[in-house]
Parts: structure tokens; C-alpha cells; sequence
């Protein structure tokens, strides 16, 4: 996947939403496996990466 977000080949806003995209389905899968509870504490705590994952 890296590969691809560094391709020039592909436009910049392609790239941005294939990283939301990523960051959203993340997401989605830990608030799943959590709990929206635990997610929600993990979010707060520990979770900076996976907002900063589609910051951009």
C-alpha cells in the first residue's frame, strides 16, 4: 500500500482518500472489536495515530 500513497502516477487527492478510506475502515474494525466503550477510552488514550492517519 505504501507504494501506491507514494506513486506520483496517481493524482494527490486519489492518494488522500485511499488514506481516509484506510483510516475508516480501521476504524470501523477496532471499534468492532473493542466495543464502542473501549474504543472510545482508546481513542482518547492511544488513539493520535489513528487520527493523524487521515489528517492530511
Amino acid at each position: 500500500m505504501t507504494r501506491k500513497l507514494e506513486d506520483a502516477s496517481i493524482p494527490y487527492e486519489q492518494r488522500i482518500e485511499a488514506v481516509k478510506a484506510i483510516q475508516a475502515e480501521t476504524e470501523k474494525s477496532l471499534r468492532a472489536t473493542l466495543g464502542p466503550k473501549v474504543f472510545g477510552n482508546y481513542a482518547e488514550s492511544s488513539g493520535k495515530w489513528l487520527r493523524q492517519l487521515g489528517a492530511n
